[in-house]
């Protein structure tokens, strides 16, 4: 995998890239960027598909977006796939980065084949007010407040089962992104897309168990709204277990896109 730049409507992006076959898009959360969603993954995944990984709006270098809500920022990533030349690509989605993944799926149909949501992809329907409300500069204080309690070890370990995952350098790289990520999370709360979207396409809900951030229960709910979508729990494993248990992580998205592959 190899760390790019590109220049798209005067914004810079950056993206990791590597590996041939059929394109595998990866769209990280808010606990840091791609590379720390995905590094441990990306390399064995690159053995069989085209990896692109994108450092969503306000992530390591790339540009912020003048509104950046779940809809712009799955439109962005669109864009991105045409500026490569990708027509259309398996996408895997994790936390925030499942909503968008999902709404890339249901807005631009074409441009996703396969769709796998892990611990993520429920977009709150929030009331215009409140949503408009939380852009109010009012609120500045009290959201930062709640990012610096969130991007700590003790705010960051009901994700993980293993804690030994929380390392120094996984804290200060998820603090670093924090701000961007923050923005996006308010600035998406003031979209009118309401809950249910609904992707037309072969869907797997992939949830670590051990998430007390998003529990089990919203993963089986989220599933039960897309037609004929797989649900299959991960034991062992948390927020990201892509990061805990890589290999069945792995696993678990070749034989799902072999599946469609074989049909």
């Amino acid at each position: 995998m190899q760390l790019k730049t590109i220049a798209l409507q005067n914004q810079t992006i950056t993206y990791w890239q590597g590996g041939n076959g059929e394109p595998l898009l990866l769209i990280h959360g808010g606990i840091g960027n791609a590379e720390v969603h995905w590094s441990t993954v990306w390399n064995q995944l690159a053995e069989k598909y085209h990896v692109i990984a994108p450092n969503l709006p306000s992530f390591s270098g790339t540009s912020p977006l003048e509104r950046a809500g779940f809809a712009q920022i799955a439109d962005w990533v669109v864009e991105l796939m045409n500026t490569l030349k990708i027509d259309s690509a398996n996408v895997i989605g994790n936390s925030f980065g499942g909503g968008v993944a999902r709404l890339m799926a249901s807005r631009h149909k074409r441009s996703v084949k396969r769709l796998i949501l892990v611990n993520g992809g429920a977009i709150p329907n929030i009331p215009n007010f409140v949503g408009w409300g939380m852009q109010s500069r009012l609120f500045d204080g009290l959201f930062n407040m709640i990012r610096k309690q969130t991007f700590t070890y003790k705010g960051l370990a009901p994700m993980f089962a293993d804690k030994s995952f929380l390392t120094n350098d996984f804290i200060a790289q998820a603090d670093f992104d924090s701000l961007g990520f923050v923005t996006l999370m308010r600035q998406s709360a003031s979209e009118s897309i309401g809950a249910k979207i609904i992707p037309q396409v072969p869907t797997m809900v992939l949830w670590g168990e051990a998430d007390k951030f998003t529990k089990v229960a919203m993963g089986e709910n989220l599933a039960k709204m897309i037609p004929n979508a797989e649900f299959q729990l991960f034991s062992g494993a948390g927020h990201m277990p892509q990061i805990e248990k890589p290999d069945e992580f792995v696993k678990y998205i070749v034989e799902f896109f072999n599946f469609y592959e074989t049909e």
